[in-house]
């Protein structure tokens, strides 16, 4: 009897240690050489208690720079996290070449209180494990600028303000046609 309680009283200050579940997904799909590539940090706070002092790093690699649109150079701080809750921090690099490159993980440092000396750190790990594609910044642009899809625009609006009034006249002609089959 004594031993259950004792297991019973563990697993509840287990459970209600603050227990943080870190996640990494690249948003920008396909990404060109060159060109922003939007990454998303997520950090759920699944515990019972809140966290204090989140600071979010996140690792690249020598192959990519961070944005001139990065918000905070890329840092992402929380005072606090509920116990429940979630947050995200929207991370903006530029790849400096094309290629494939493996996903490199985020660290999350946070306290347990906010008394506390020394942060706890969570490695978080990227959603996928397929390696991420850099497209040369010629290949991207041609498919993927603004002009081309413009252009596209374009061409579909045309083809239906030409499409219509013809559709229009067709089914006149043809009612015209079935009119004058029946008077003779």
């Amino acid at each position: 009897m004594s031993l259950t309680l004792v297991i019973a009283a563990l697993v509840s200050l287990v459970s209600s240690a603050p227990q943080l579940l870190v996640k990494k997904e690249v948003l920008t799909n396909p990404a060109g050489e060159g060109h922003d590539l939007k990454v998303r940090v997520g950090i759920y706070n699944v515990g019972k208690e809140d966290i204090y002092s989140v600071d979010v790093a996140d690792n690249w690699g020598e192959f990519f720079t961070i944005s001139p649109n990065a918000v905070n150079n890329n840092t992402c701080s929380f005072d606090i996290v509920k116990a429940e809750t979630n947050v995200t921090c929207d991370i903006i690099v530029v790849p400096l070449r094309h290629g494939t490159f493996s996903l490199l993980s985020s660290q999350v440092q946070y306290k347990t209180s906010p008394e506390d000396e020394t942060p706890s750190t969570v490695i978080g790990h990227p959603l996928t494990e397929q390696p991420l594609t850099i497209l040369p910044s010629a290949i991207y642009k041609r498919f993927f600028s603004s002009h081309l899809r413009m252009n596209i625009t374009f061409i579909c609006l045309v083809a239906i303000a030409i499409l219509i009034p013809y559709r229009s006249f067709a089914i006149k002609r043809e009612k015209s046609a079935y009119k004058a089959m029946e008077l003779r």
